[in-house]
């Protein structure tokens, strides 16, 4: 604890000079829909670049590294890799790193992970999956693996090996979070602590698929266009987020908190633009969609008198198609019929 104290101490005095520290450039991609554990100290080295003596802030993830999958991650001398996220109040000691640095693995392959702090500081280290896609990772066995105890600064530490229980084919996500000596067991994913870092990489079970990271995007659609009395269906698909919210607003003070929401019975006045906002709580986004409804066509028909033999000549006009019925089965597709040798049943 005092050790704690002065280092604490130290960095009040130097952290207006953190401008001055080169931390690695990913600005704006957070960690949505996931908790944001913040640390005290930002940037994590301070106030020269990673693995400079004598730096009073040299608190991260220098090597991390994985055996016994089927596609390893290899991410070593990383240093410090802070990033602006202006949704989370600035510059946060976190980075999601992009392709290529994944994990591949299979329902019970054993997975053994490495971890190495900077050069001067002893930091703890825990590892992380949410196994069940619910974006959060408190949940029991999503801890996966920890240092036992708090290996010392840029000690190469070899952590108990994870079994890769029998979840669905797909994507999670995976976070590798240290603290300034703390045992890597006690570490939560999203607490606050004084000095550290949070790494998080997708781990990809039976598939590689996607792992491109970004913002959440969306897509609205809807069954238009439509008569008045049928029912609107609207739709929205969605991208990078889990178990977000949804808030519909449209024409005639329509609004819906469903995800694909419908009106029956529509009128001329639910036509308009409908826009929905897809929302997981790390910066929504809006999608709109435009629906038109047709106005009921005012059908004329004529009504002609033929003699017998002669030929009937149909005309309508109103409509968009056409489906003519009469005597005898008669049936037409077309919008002005004809109908040679007109018989007396034809009446």
């Amino acid at each position: 604890m005092i050790k704690f104290t002065k280092k604490l101490t130290a960095y009040s005095v130097l952290f207006f000079l953190f401008a001055q520290v080169n931390v690695s450039a990913q600005v704006g991609v957070g960690p949505c829909p996931y908790c944001m554990g913040t640390y005290a100290a930002l940037p994590c080295n301070q106030p020269n670049p990673s693995n400079t003596a004598g730096n009073w802030v040299n608190d991260f993830i220098d090597d991390f590294s994985t055996t016994g999958a089927s596609i390893n991650i290899s991410d070593l001398s990383s240093g410090c890799q802070a990033q602006v996220l202006p949704l989370y109040g600035g510059m946060q000691n976190y980075f999601f790193n992009p392709c290529p640095k994944y994990l591949k693995v299979s329902p019970g392959q054993v997975v053994t992970c490495t971890f190495k702090s900077g050069i001067i500081y002893a930091q703890g280290c825990a590892v992380y999956v949410d196994w069940n896609n619910d974006g959060v990772f408190a949940n029991p066995g999503e801890q996966v693996t920890a240092t036992p105890g708090v290996p010392g600064a840029a000690v190469s530490t070899v952590l108990p090996p994870f079994v890769v229980p029998a979840v669905l084919t797909g994507k999670y996500r995976m976070r590798v979070r240290c603290a300034y000596f703390t045992n890597g067991t006690l570490i939560d994913p999203c607490s606050q602590y004084g000095f550290g870092e949070i790494q998080e990489y997708n781990l990809f079970v039976n598939t590689v698929g996607s792992c491109a990271i970004g913002i959440i995007t969306a897509t609205a659609t809807a069954n238009s266009p439509l008569c008045p009395g049928q029912t609107l269906n609207l739709a929205v698909t969605y991208s990078n987020a889990v178990a977000p919210t949804f808030t519909w607003t449209g024409p005639n003070a329509f609004t819906s908190n469903l995800q694909n929401p419908s009106i029956p019975n529509i009128t001329p006045a639910a036509a308009g633009v409908y826009s929905v906002i897809v929302n997981a709580g790390c910066g929504p986004t809006t999608a709109t969609v435009n629906v038109v409804i047709n106005p009921l066509p005012v059908i004329t028909v004529n009504n002609p008198t033929v003699c017998l033999n002669q030929t009937i000549n149909l005309t309508a006009t109103g409509g968009t198609a056409y489906a003519w019925s009469g005597p005898l089965g008669y049936t037409s597709l077309l919008q002005n019929p004809v109908i040679l040798n007109a018989q007396l049943n034809m009446s």
